[in-house]
């Protein structure tokens, strides 16, 4: 009964993440977002892992067994990891990563008198005097900036 609990307890935390995960989405795909920033997963993901992965290790170590018991709930294998963590994330992404919002930032309009490039030069085929291969060459000006045909 006692490792049920441990079990059971252990899939609550993880469905109670996955909520938490899910609620956290729902503005980002409101606002039509097709990516969503590292803060919102990535770095709550990764604090929690560096808390619970040392802190899970630290209690096994102390309880000087591979099992550990806290009250009527026994944990076994990988459980006291995944609890930690899942609660861990939970508590992070909620306390520390609101949801950010589109910034209105846009880039700065080019300064005048900056010279925009033209359109691209033609293509012109040219076929080489002993292959018989027609190879491209573009119209325009020579590496020299003499006028005239770049082949």
């Amino acid at each position: 009964m006692n490792q049920f609990l441990g079990v059971l307890l252990t899939a609550l935390a993880v469905l109670l993440a996955a909520v938490v995960s899910g609620v956290r989405l729902k503005p980002y795909m409101d606002a039509g977002e097709t990516y969503t920033p590292p803060t919102f997963a990535l770095y709550p993901a990764l604090l929690a892992a560096a808390i619970a992965i040392p802190l899970g290790w630290a209690l096994r170590k102390w309880r000087g067994k591979k099992e550990i018991d806290i009250g009527p709930i026994t944990f076994s294998d990988r459980q006291p990891f995944i609890v930690l963590w899942c609660l861990l994330y939970v508590a992070i992404a909620i306390l520390f990563f609101p949801y950010q919002g589109r910034s209105s930032w846009s880039p700065p309009p080019s300064p005048p008198g900056r010279h925009t490039p033209a359109a691209p030069a033609p293509v012109v085929d040219r076929s080489l005097p002993l292959s018989g291969q027609n190879v491209p060459g573009y119209v325009g000006k020579n590496i020299d900036g003499s006028e005239g045909d770049l082949l």
